[in-house]
Parts: C-alpha cells; structure tokens; sequence
C-alpha cells in the first residue's frame, strides 16, 4: 500500500490499495490465532475463524478492540485465572459484549 497509494490518481486504485492492505492484515489476525497456544478465549486458535468470516446484517460478527475488564476500578490482572479483577464501572458495563 505504501508504494501504490502515493502514486494513485483514481478511485479504483485506491480502493484497490485499501483493499489489499485490509485482506493482508485479516489474514495475519487469522494466522496469529490459528496458532495461538491457548485454544480457548476469543484470541485462541477455536475462534480463529472470526477473522475471516464477512460481516453482514444477520452475522455482525461484533470483536470489540481490548478487554472490557480493564475498564474496572482497580483492574489488575490474574494470570492464574487469565482474568481481570476490580470493581464494575460504567466503562467496562458499556463495553461488556452483549449475549448473543
């Protein structure tokens, strides 16, 4: 992208340079968790596929940047438990993901 977007004139070639710097970072996320040691949680290898799965109305295949829990008031982390601790706050209440 660095070599083509400086020198494109149109539409179609910037869209094209997006395009394929988007699909290379998707499939870097895609191989990053697919070989990630720890099979489990959103960033293991068993959820992988969401980095390639499109984004549609009846899939919006929602990934929220970041840990909701560090949000919370005295969050510290517990590498025992893999989780964060601390007290609610309306910041990680916001931006906990929503069931499905």
């Amino acid at each position: 992208m660095n070599e083509v977007l400086p020198t494109a004139r149109d539409l179609n070639t910037r869209t094209t340079a997006f395009t394929s710097a988007f699909e290379a970072a998707e499939e870097w996320r895609y191989r990053t968790a697919a070989a990630n040691p720890h099979p489990a949680g959103r960033y293991g290898a068993a959820s992988a596929e969401q980095f390639r799965t499109p984004i549609t109305d009846d899939n919006p295949n929602l990934f929220r940047i970041g840990e909701h829990e560090r949000l919370r008031d005295g969050a510290t982390w517990d590498p025992a438990t893999w989780t964060y601790g601390g007290a609610e706050t309306p910041a990680s209440r916001t931006m906990r993901p929503s069931p499905r």
